[in-house]
């Protein structure tokens, strides 16, 4: 009878499982993305199959900025351009941004413009999106695709009715070297004026659906244009919400500090080939690439011929509910909608404390077993992904931790997290109650949703709809013994999880493919918070399947971590990244191979056998011991010595004095494309010109908390760093305003990509499962360091 018992239950547990699996794989399914057209589709039409042989083009190799491809892509946008009767321009001109305070990004730009002359007066909807490339990787999808589909526009946009309203198309340069030339056309080009919406389109991914995932300030007067023009609509406010506190931007960030109204979409799916050479042309999906250009035509359309005077009104909550349908409202309406949902909540309970179906203490015990849960859940995500790298080391070098099977640790630790927040509901509901619980789960979402609705209201959906659905299951649960009445109420409460369990899919997937395996914690919080939200739900499926449930939630777990370590190999589809450079001390003449990777790959093994060490490098980044976003410092060993000149700096004037003014000329004599500056800072230092332009660092209220994160421990206080693409031949100029003869200390250091050739050195190649590493402080270069005393 046991045996038969537990066979029983079993089934019910696999069952419950195979539903809610189902569900998800059926929310996750409508992905919202179009059909790619071929090259038969009308001439007015967008296709992809046409979009992708520009991709073919100009994402053969890397275009960083000043490099040959990248001259090579901006001859060939500008014939395409031209071909399809565009008026263009090309913007030349030294540019310097300030990034973070103490850290400038510099390039010589050119920015490639088309304008479609409308019959109005010429206000313009301004396209944007960048055509240089990493110099690790040839960017097919960043920012290839992004080309291409403006390219694919241009073509038949020019097709078809002259709009009312200008047409700009905006492609970028030195987008990868830090927003340089989105910065030097909002802060000098007279098409500038024009512009009253701004659309940016970026990938940081290889497929998926490009989604709208930033907006401008004041979006409701974009945003409605936008859900009824474009076929195929997504995004939601929360990530709107949250990429305003990540470290990460794109050219659409320039604008918005100017205060543009605007868009900004990417897809972001196969996040492990971003900024690797495998961006790749084999690696482009078609359908991402006509989802761009849907988006594209659509926003042309609709507002070449718009109003644009008055874009700008109050903020604007959306987030999807299956496939392209988007629900909208203002936060006016999310406020009022908050505020009735957490009164009627109160009333509820009130009426389950007086008629004896809750009791105060038991709701608060409840509320500590539901922050209980979430906790174990987060930890047992962090903890087990920490197991995992012990075990397989090499995902430290991937892409936020990354790995190519991510799907297996997706699916362990929703799994596991499941298993924790099921025993948590088991025991709390034995010890509680299960009304109890399901009141201070509701508590806690009120209180979660009222501090959305305070500081990210355009989050506050989240919690929003979820109490919603729970309202009226908490109606049924008044009566005194705190159990549904019957089995009508029963099916009623699990037909009213189904919403939250769809947007608790949507947003799992978009935490994981957003944050990456490596900071995916915050996913357990979730797991636990909406299974707490859908308890009664949960008793019922707990009732039919007992522990069976959370167990065999557990053991799936584990089968798919144990499925993932095992399938953890590298290989040339799957090559594992490893970061090498060269680089030279001049002033002691010390050679050394370097590397960010935390462990050595079989490639780079070779370069580190004898006298490698781990530490600082203050010869080659004095302003930081570390690997940026990194907690160990750089692997070094010696190296051959290299015949490299180092980088020359020719002091042109050099008064002694006060208020002196020293001018250097900063030179590459081996003609390496980018140069940095390191200069200490010091009172006596007044100003700092490049280019012509001082040095001003940006207003504190400006950094984004995620970037103070990333540059922790980086010592912008007393070292300036200035780090300078597509350097001319003749070199950069520094002037410096110093108010006394104390001297100025300055290391400069040229860079060049590519490694030195190590056959000749006697190393072996890098083989085709290995490649370089997407790293933001040390790519594959040779490199050349020398002090100088002003």
């Amino acid at each position: 009878m046991t045996i038969k018992r537990h066979l029983i239950t079993s089934v019910y547990a696999l069952a419950a499982i195979l539903a809610v699996a189902g569900i998800a794989a059926l929310r996750l399914s409508c992905d919202g993305m179009p059909p790619a057209l071929p090259a038969t589709a009308p001439e007015t039409s967008f296709s992809a199959e046409r979009a992708l042989a520009h991709v073919r083009a100009i994402a053969g190799t890397p275009r960083p900025s000043g490099s040959q491809a990248h001259r090579r892509a901006r001859d060939y946008i500008l014939a395409r351009l031209t071909e399809s009767g565009w008026e263009t321009r090309l913007q030349r001109t030294p540019a310097v941004r300030a990034m973070l305070p103490g850290y400038h990004t510099a390039s010589s730009v050119e920015n490639i413009l088309a304008r479609l002359r409308g019959t109005g007066a010429g206000e313009a909807v301004l396209f944007m999106g960048h055509y240089d490339s990493v110099p690790m990787g040839p960017g097919a999808n960043d920012n290839g695709t992004a080309v291409a589909a403006m390219l694919e526009s241009a073509r038949a946009l020019a097709k078809g009715p002259r709009p009312g309203n200008d047409i700009i198309l905006l492609f970028t340069d030195s987008e990868e070297g830090g927003l340089i030339g989105a910065h030097a056309f909002a802060e000098n080009h007279p098409w500038r004026n024009d512009a009253r919406l701004i659309v940016n389109f970026e990938a940081r991914g290889v497929r998926g659906p490009s989604t709208l995932f930033e907006t401008g300030p004041g979006n409701g007067g974009v945003l409605p244009g936008y859900f009824d023009a474009a076929p195929f609509p997504t995004g939601n406010s929360l990530s709107n919400a949250i990429y305003g506190f990540l470290p990460n931007d794109t050219d659409f960030t320039v604008f918005k500090e100017e205060g543009y109204p605007g868009l900004n979409f990417a897809y972001i799916g196969g996040m492990t080939r971003y900024h690797t050479p495998i961006d790749s042309l084999e690696n482009v999906d078609t359908r991402s690439l006509q989802h761009h250009g849907s988006h594209l035509m659509a926003l042309a359309r609709h507002f070449g011929k718009a109003p644009l005077g008055n874009l700008k009104k109050g903020e604007m909550v959306y987030f999807p509910m299956a496939g392209n349908l988007v629900a909208r409202y203002s936060e006016t309406v999310s406020h009022a909608l908050a505020a009735l949902a957490a009164a009627v909540l109160l009333l509820l309970i009130t009426a389950g404390i007086r008629g004896g179906a809750m009791a105060p203490l038991r709701i608060l015990a409840g509320c500590g077993a539901v922050l209980a849960s979430a906790a174990l859940s987060l930890f047992a995500i962090h903890g087990l992904w920490r197991i995992v790298l012990c075990i397989v080391p090499g995902y430290h070098a991937m892409t936020m931790g990354e790995p190519y099977d991510a799907a297996f640790y997706r699916i362990a630790f929703t799994a596991l997290c499941a298993a924790v927040a099921l025993f948590m509901h088991r025991v709390a509901v034995r010890r509680l109650g299960l009304v109890n619980y399901f009141a201070a789960a509701m508590v806690l979402w009120a209180i979660l949703l009222a501090a959305a609705q305070a500081f990210l209201p355009g989050a506050g959906f989240v919690f929003l709809w979820g109490i919603v659905f729970a309202l009226p299951v908490m109606g049924l649960f008044l009566r005194k013994d705190g159990t549904a009445p019957s089995s009508v109420a029963t099916a009623l409460t699990l037909l009213l999880s189904l919403p939250p369990l769809f947007m608790m899919a949507d947003l799992l997937f978009s935490v994981y493919e957003g944050l990456g395996l490596a900071i995916a914690a915050p996913a357990g919080i979730l797991i636990a918070l909406y299974l707490a939200i859908l308890a009664p739900a949960t008793e019922a499926l707990l009732r039919k399947a007992g522990t069976a449930l959370p167990a065999m939630a557990a053991a799936l777990g584990t089968l798919f971590i144990v499925i993932g370590i095992a399938g953890s190999g590298f290989d040339n589809t799957n090559p594992r990244p490893e970061s090498l450079a060269y680089g030279l001390d001049a002033d002691n003449g010390g050679s050394y191979w370097i590397s960010c990777n935390r462990d050595p790959g079989p490639f780079t093994e070779q370069f580190f056998r004898e006298g490698a060490k781990r530490g600082a490098l203050p010869q080659f980044f004095p302003m930081t011991p570390r690997c940026l976003m990194r907690s160990w410092g750089f692997l070094t060993a010696p190296a051959p010595k290299l015949a490299l000149e180092p980088p020359r700096v020719v002091v042109t004037a050099t008064p002694r004095g006060p208020g002196r003014e020293v001018r250097a000329r900063v030179i590459s004599p081996r003609g390496a494309r980018s140069l940095v500056i390191y200069l200490r800072r010091g009172s006596h230092i007044e100003e700092v010109r490049l280019c012509g332009r001082a040095l001003v660092d940006p207003p504190a209220e400006r950094i984004k908390p995620g970037h103070r994160l990333a540059m922790k421990g980086v010592d912008f206080q007393n070292w300036l760093t200035i780090t300078y693409q597509a350097v001319p031949r003749e070199g950069i100029e520094l002037i410096l305003m110093v108010s006394s003869g104390e001297p100025v200390e300055m290391r400069v250091m040229d860079i060049s990509e590519g490694l030195p050739d190590l056959a000749h050195l006697g190393y072996g190649k890098r083989p085709p499962d290995s490649l370089q590493a997407p790293e933001f402080l040390l790519r594959e270069s040779v490199m050349a360091a020398r002090r100088v005393i002003l």
